[in-house]
């Protein structure tokens, strides 16, 4: 088990889209966030309108909204 599986927004992510905690990555869980297929995307093209979670796993900066 990752830190990650132990974060509880990731594990709260993973319940609001069904999926296991304990099966579930952050890429796939990025995909499902976006509505994107695993196998059609890459981490750049989700670097393109990442989530919170996904923004503070992969250290991107964000600029302000």
């Amino acid at each position: 088990m990752s830190t990650l599986e132990l974060d509880p927004a990731f594990v709260a992510a993973c319940n609001t889209h069904g999926l296991d905690p304990q099966k579930t990555n952050m890429f796939l869980l990025e995909c499902a966030l976006q509505g994107r297929e695993p196998s059609k995307v890459s981490m750049f093209e989700l670097d393109r309108q990442p989530s919170p979670l996904w923004a503070k796993v992969r250290k991107l900066n964000r600029a302000a909204a």
